[in-house]
């Protein structure tokens, strides 16, 4: 029997901050899901040669990131298992239960 795994309310994320040249690790709190997303706890995660750019502080990277608004949590790259699904989730991705160990890959378009 599948049982549903237990959130913690915060989490430790590694955030880019403009005025700094490396990930600042801070507690935040854990996000709830869309009714489209899924929430997955990161088991491992890897490091690429774009986050290396944004943390260069001077590089036209690190300049167009730091136009967003506030700091961001850094990573795109990583494998986990799903926590939580929003309200949607079930019916349109059944095959992303919770307890699945999915990969991520993101990348802006």
């Amino acid at each position: 029997m599948a049982t549903t795994p237990i959130v913690p309310k915060t989490m430790t994320a590694y955030r880019f901050h403009p005025s700094v040249g490396k990930p600042v690790p801070e507690t935040v709190a854990v996000p709830s899901p869309a009714p489209d997303e899924v929430l997955i706890k990161i088991l491992a995660a890897g490091v690429c040669h774009s986050d290396l750019g944004i943390l260069e502080v001077g590089s036209a990277l690190h300049k167009q990131m730091s136009e967003l608004a506030g700091p961001f949590t850094m990573g795109h790259e990583g494998a986990g298992i799903i926590v939580a699904r929003g309200a949607d989730v079930a019916a349109t991705h059944p095959a992303l239960a919770l307890g699945t160990y999915v990969a991520v890959y993101t990348v802006n378009s």
